[in-house]
């Protein structure tokens, strides 16, 4: 009798946080003969997929993640487009796309074709749960004919990006707006064409040192988190760094699937991937318009950072850095609050400065400030004043408060053209364009809130949560579980 082909094999990436490159590792693996699930934990209605509410076990979606594959499912693959497409137009949610949509087809590729399912997450401690469940329950299960419920216990891995300014520059330039910036990964043809005009990042010095620690704690609570789990977890198998991704990405997605799973590595399909590129530059002399402050500040308060901040090359940098500095009881944010405003330096119109948007935080400051100016008496749930009229006008009032903080917040350079620039932000701009001798520029500035902004986000309850806090705030809740 012929032998039943073995199951595929289970593997499960940490990260410390987000904004670390995952994505771009995402579409790397999934050009092999094997499916991934970006940032999918089996909650199907956590991704507000419409057609399903259905949720996953972490067994089931390891059982069925190959009917789901690039390589099966047809709500992946676009045959009428080359291979090197395909990618870009699916996105990074297709196969848990085709599994909660019960698009995946009833056949089960042959191992050729997919002999492992993965997936990435951050690390937390509902999430270790759920992973120590399943390594329990893997081992008591055995193939049943016909299915490949997988018997055997996932293989773990970790995923760290090193230089923790850049790290921490991918997350807090998610809060500019207006396209002001590079995106820190993306097609190569977008990128190419939103670099006509030259851009710029000012970071206040203290904000960007904040992130940079908390990015290095990160790494290190990982570090301790899953040490403290090997017993249920099991130990660590393979180690992924965003650095050594750079350097030659077709050998460390290699040496993960042959010597970290043993499974067969496609070097030809990796070869004709053009998805993803890095989309800012390696040297951030080029990229932070106020790098020397940055860098006084950070040899002066932490000069361990020093080293990321100049490294003009993927370089690897321990994790120790900052330890002395940020201790178990500083509050631990997925990323820090900031302001920011987006400007346009330059350019038609003439004006030499325009504020072309700003991220919601800075909105609900204006909101608070205006409502100050009335004699307001404090924030509402929308960041705008708490002074209510009584009854029925009262949802009218909410309604024209909430349109006043979209108008306020994001883009509105096509809207209104913009606004006018403040005085500093005018000689910011003056500066831009002396330095890099251009007509025309754009500039995110990024800085801690103010105190009325701080004040408008805390009433509003847009301040993040510490993890710790948040993680024990779901298990009073009981929602442990779902913690992502």
């Amino acid at each position: 009798m012929p032998s039943t082909p073995p199951p595929p094999t289970p593997f499960i990436i940490f990260r410390s946080t987000g904004h670390s490159g995952s994505g771009w590792l995402s579409e790397l693996l999934m050009t092999q003969p094997l499916a991934f699930f970006f940032e999918f934990t089996g909650r199907c209605n956590e991704v507000n997929f419409k057609k399903s509410v259905t949720n996953y076990t972490l067994l089931e979606t390891f059982a069925e993640g190959c009917r789901c594959s690039r390589s099966a499912s047809t709500l992946c693959v676009k045959s009428s487009k080359p291979e090197s497409l395909m990618l870009a137009s699916a996105g990074l949610s297709c196969e848990k796309k085709a599994l909660c949509q019960g698009a995946c087809p009833a056949a089960m590729p042959p191992p050729a074709a997919c002999g492992a399912v993965g997936m990435v997450q951050s690390v937390t401690m509902g999430w270790l749960r759920r992973v120590a469940d399943y390594q329990a329950r893997a081992t008591a299960w055995a193939v049943p004919a016909g299915r490949a419920i997988p018997a055997q216990r996932a293989r773990i891995v970790t995923y760290e990006r090193d230089n923790a300014i850049k790290h921490a520059i991918s997350k807090l330039r998610t809060e500019c707006v207006s396209d002001t910036t590079s995106q820190n990964h993306g097609d190569a043809t977008k990128l190419a064409a939103s670099a006509a005009v030259p851009s710029r990042l000012h970071i206040e010095p203290a904000l960007l040192q904040a992130e940079a620690l908390q990015a290095l704690r990160g790494r290190r609570d990982m570090g301790v988190d899953l040490a403290e789990a090997a017993d249920r977890i099991g130990p660590v198998a393979h180690e992924l760094h965003y650095e050594d991704l750079q350097r030659d990405a077709a050998a460390e997605v290699r040496r993960l699937l042959e010597k970290g799973l043993g499974v067969r590595y496609a070097g030809a399909a990796l070869a004709s991937y053009s998805g993803m590129v890095k989309g800012t530059r390696e040297d951030l002399r080029l990229q932070l318009f106020n790098f020397d402050a940055i860098d006084a500040h950070l040899r002066k308060e932490a000069p361990c950072l020093s080293p990321m901040l100049r490294s003009a090359a993927p370089e690897r940098f321990d994790r120790t850095c900052g330890a002395q500095i940020i201790d178990a009881n500083t509050p631990n944010y997925a990323r820090q609050d900031a302001s920011s405003h987006a400007l346009r330096c330059g350019g038609a119109g003439g004006r030499q400065c325009t504020l072309l948007g700003r991220n919601r935080l800075a909105a609900r400051g204006v909101l608070a400030a205006e409502a100050a100016a009335r004699g307001g008496s404090g924030v509402g749930d929308d960041g705008g004043d708490g002074d209510e009229p009584p009854g029925g006008a009262r949802q009218s009032h909410r309604a024209k408060r909430r349109r006043r903080l979209r108008r306020l917040s994001g883009s509105f350079a096509a809207r209104d053209g913009g606004e006018p620039c403040t005085a500093d932000e005018e000689r910011l701009c003056a500066r831009l364009l002396a330095e890099l001798r251009v007509n025309a520029s754009l500039l995110c500035t990024l800085r801690t809130p103010t105190a009325a902004e701080a004040a408008a986000n805390n009433d509003r309850g847009g301040r993040k949560k510490p993890k710790g806090e948040l993680e024990a705030a779901l298990k009073q809740a009981g929602k442990a579980g779902g913690v992502k």
